[in-house]
């Protein structure tokens, strides 16, 4: 009797260990788990979408591509249900401007350490485009003709100097150095769609109006009277502005200028959307890069976005 008893009380004790061992195990798997999903959380980051207006112009630390050398910060210039749109926050020097599709080189000026003109009195470098054909034909911008490029896809067969011009700076394939991984493709600079996108996003009180004309745009802001070929936008917008001339007085915008059919858009250092011949000697380039509709940003503790 004695022995059936401490045998049975070894078995229970057996089984109670073996109950205890097994819950032991089942908490540290759950927590394991636990722990892969809240890794798997923090891993998420967020959609173009998600990104709030307030950090359009924030930093983006980590973007690479070929050209990781001519630009040393990139900034988020505007974020929409598919795409963040990238901008370099500095003009980019002469030797990383890249040559048209014929392989001829675009025009050092030397009125500033950027300046690039498209053409002097020997040179047209935009004659190598047909216009906006090549801009329509370019299977990576059709999708977004009728969004960032409606004067384009409103004027079909323009071959004026001003489109032919704007062809280059849309030239997805002589931008591809500045297009990484991440990214669906480059181009010369920011068009007036895009500009405006961003600009009225964080200006609700002096929104940018425009619409098309026989050569391009005319604009003007929100409740300020009748269309004209230049407007003066907030001077501190530090995203859109680059007040310091040394490098260069005028960003290249990629759309064209209703004011003449040899004239393209700019942003000037002193706070004015307005137009540039395509022989000005004053101007410089800011590359955007599209990112690929499946890339997700995380924003940092100090405000910088990096890419996931």
């Amino acid at each position: 009797m004695e022995r059936k008893f401490l045998k049975n009380s070894v078995l229970i004790v057996l089984i109670l260990t073996l109950v205890i061992l097994t819950g032991c195990n089942s908490k540290d798997e759950s927590k394991g788990e636990s722990n892969e999903n809240v890794n798997e959380e923090k891993a998420i980051g967020l959609k173009s979408s998600e990104i709030p207006e307030e950090d359009f112009g924030s930093i983006v630390t980590n973007y690479e591509c070929d050209k990781n050398n001519a630009v040393s910060k990139w900034r988020i210039l505007y974020a929409d249900d598919e795409h963040v749109y990238l901008i370099a926050d500095d003009y980019i020097s002469y030797e990383n401007v890249p040559k048209n599709k014929n392989g001829e080189s675009l025009i050092k000026t030397a009125r500033g350490t950027c300046t690039v003109a498209f053409a002097n009195l020997n040179n047209k470098t935009y004659d190598s485009y047909n216009g906006s054909k090549d801009i329509i034909d370019n299977n990576k911008l059709k999708s977004s003709l009728t969004d960032w490029h409606k004067w384009i896809n409103e004027h079909p067969d323009d071959s004026n100097t001003s489109s032919k011009t704007v062809a280059y700076m849309l030239d997805t394939d002589v931008w591809n150095g500045f297009a990484g991984e991440k990214a669906d493709y480059a181009i010369g600079g920011p068009t007036l769609e895009m500009i405006a996108k961003s600009y009225n996003a964080r200006h609700g009180d002096s929104k940018i109006d425009y619409e098309s004309s026989n050569y391009g745009y005319m604009l003007k802001l929100e409740n300020d009277g009748e269309f004209k070929n230049n407007v003066d936008i907030e001077m501190e917008d530090d995203l859109l502005v680059i007040k310091d001339s040394t490098k260069a007085a005028a960003m290249w915008v990629a759309s064209p200028s209703a004011y003449a059919s040899m004239t393209i858009m700019d942003i000037s250092s002193s706070g004015k959307i307005g137009y540039a011949g395509v022989a000005d000697t004053y101007l410089a380039f800011r590359p955007v890069v599209v990112l690929s509709s499946d890339t997700l940003l995380e924003k940092n503790v100090d405000g910088e976005y990096e890419i996931k």
